[in-house]
């Protein structure tokens, strides 16, 4: 499969400190990260208490798409899937 990279910045406990990650997904889902970015959005992860990961879509004041996902290799298809409902396009101005 072919892939791009994201850049996904990670917030970590206990002070919530950010760290850029990068995160390969499917090269069919890049013109949907372009646009998400050229529209001020962008993607945020947090690592939970629980080990858990919280998944968001934000343009630094709203998070306009959220996931909550076991860490590990089901994050990839849930970026996807945030990708592919472009909800950051339904935002009223």
């Amino acid at each position: 499969m072919k892939t791009f990279v994201a850049e996904v910045p990670q917030f970590f406990l206990p002070n919530g400190n950010a760290k850029p990650m990068l995160v390969d997904l499917p090269v069919d889902s890049e013109a949907d990260y372009i646009a998400m970015t050229k529209a001020g959005y962008h993607f945020e992860a947090e690592v939970l208490r629980s080990g858990a990961v919280s998944l968001t879509i934000s343009n630094h004041d709203t998070d306009f798409d959220t996931a909550l996902v076991v860490n590990g290799p089901g994050v990839v298809g849930i970026l996807t899937d945030m990708l592919k409902r472009r909800l950051w396009e339904n935002v009223i101005s």
